[in-house]
């Protein structure tokens, strides 16, 4: 019986794959592309501050000498996701742009 289940399954996961519809093609002229470019910028910009922002958020939660190290920590992570996360941002943004580069050369 579990063979069967899973050609069942194995057939309507190919169908669905087959007539999803997609995202449309990302074309170099849409403005959406340059609006990601600039995002990863200012994300990865604004990353460098995380660090002492996390520490100066709330010193009182903690005592004193615990509130600089685990602000210094969680600031870290911040900034080391900001900086990722807008790398990430700025390459899907330049991805249509890719295709035009062998013009430039």
């Amino acid at each position: 019986m579990n063979g069967k289940w899973l050609k069942i399954l194995g057939v309507t996961g190919f169908f669905l794959l087959i007539f999803w519809k997609a995202d449309p093609t990302a074309y170099a002229g849409d403005g959406n592309n340059i609006a990601l470019i600039f995002r990863g910028v200012a994300r990865t910009l604004f990353s460098t501050v995380e660090i002492p922002r996390a520490i100066l958020q709330n010193p009182s939660r903690t005592p004193f000498p615990f509130n600089i190290v685990t602000g210094a920590v969680a600031g870290t992570f911040r900034t080391v996701a900001g900086t990722v996360g807008g790398a990430a941002d700025m390459a899907r943004g330049a991805a249509p742009y890719a295709k035009y580069a062998i013009f430039a050369l």
